[in-house]
């Protein structure tokens, strides 16, 4: 299962859709987030367009005014979407242009980024569950036309649920092309990779319990072996009871 995330900067030129289509196909993608189509209206041609010869199944949001605007097209033999909702769902896949970043680290050439605006979108990212993989190739996803300036904007953000379901090991960008921003698409794995490590979340501290319940869960009945094993075993249990 291949997916991507697309800033393309206007959908209006039919010569612009059939090369995002050709880099699509390269990529072999089965899902992709587009965004920035510019396009008032999204007519099923022009969305059919975007996807070459294959048979495809999307919803859109058509632009306000001369921005925005965002088309979610998939492979239709190889996604059977049940529910189109807007709200809480399970398991979920949050692509695109984020427009922001998380860490100092992701911004080079601009002026200071703004340490609330980064924090906002981590805590954004910690109170959905979702997690950030690690960046394969080049981590800018965008680049000024003068290269002086560029940004990790562009991500594809998982709940565990579906990285271990589909393997997936890490984020990958793609040559810059026909935008000055990198495609986005995620990488899977048949290896295994081991144990899933134990991920806590800030929030958790924030409630008055929490501490609480770590030490009646930790504290609660013996485990048997080495020092290495106990602390496996009572670290899983807590992943258990979390959920």
């Amino acid at each position: 299962m291949n997916i991507g995330s697309f800033n393309i900067r206007g959908g209006g030129n039919p010569a612009k859709r059939r090369r995002i289509g050709k880099i699509m196909e390269l990529a072999k993608e089965d899902l992709c987030f587009i965004q920035e189509t510019k396009l008032k209206r999204m007519e099923s041609f022009v969305a059919k367009s975007f996807w070459g010869a294959k048979e495809c199944e999307w919803p859109s949001k058509d632009s306000e005014g001369a921005s925005g605007g965002m088309l979610t097209i998939w492979n239709k033999g190889a996604i059977s979407p049940l529910y189109s909702f807007k709200g809480k769902g399970g398991e979920w896949i949050v692509g695109g242009d984020f427009n922001s970043v998380k860490v100092r680290e992701e911004r080079r050439g601009k002026s200071q980024s703004n340490l609330a605006e980064m924090e906002e979108f981590a805590k954004f990212i910690e109170l959905l569950e979702l997690v950030d993989l690690p960046i394969v190739g080049n981590k800018f996803s965008w680049i000024s036309s003068n290269g002086n300036a560029r940004s990790r904007l562009d991500r594809i953000l998982l709940s565990e649920g579906i990285i271990e379901s589909w393997k997936v090991v890490a984020q990958m960008s793609g040559k810059r092309d026909i935008s000055d921003h990198r495609p986005i698409w995620i990488k899977s794995s048949n290896l295994n990779w081991g144990p899933k490590p134990f991920k806590v979340f800030h929030a958790w501290y924030e409630h008055k319990e929490f501490m609480k319940f770590v030490d009646m869960e930790w504290n609660l009945g013996d485990i048997i072996g080495t020092s290495a094993f106990v602390l496996k075993e009572k670290f899983k249990r807590l992943r258990v009871v979390r959920r």
